[in-house]
């Protein structure tokens, strides 16, 4: 079954979320090296780098999941 326009778009722009978490996990790991943490305005730790990497690995995989459940649809 041929994929329409407007499903190969919601594609297209899931591929781009997908690009952008993996940005993030990459910069985040460059981070982890040098011990960084995201922290609040009055230096409270929100999280760690290691955790913002999981974070945005796990926001990767959702959306290839999203991007395979879109495609066998």
């Amino acid at each position: 079954m041929a994929m329409n326009e407007m499903t190969q778009r919601f594609i297209a722009l899931l591929e781009e979320d997908v690009a952008r978490e993996h940005e993030q996990a990459q910069h985040w790991r460059e981070l982890e090296k040098h011990g960084a943490r995201l922290e609040d305005i009055n230096g409270k730790t929100i999280a760690t780098a290691t955790e913002m990497v999981k974070k945005f690995i796990d926001r990767e995989k959702e959306f290839r999941n999203m991007i395979d459940q879109v495609r066998s649809a």
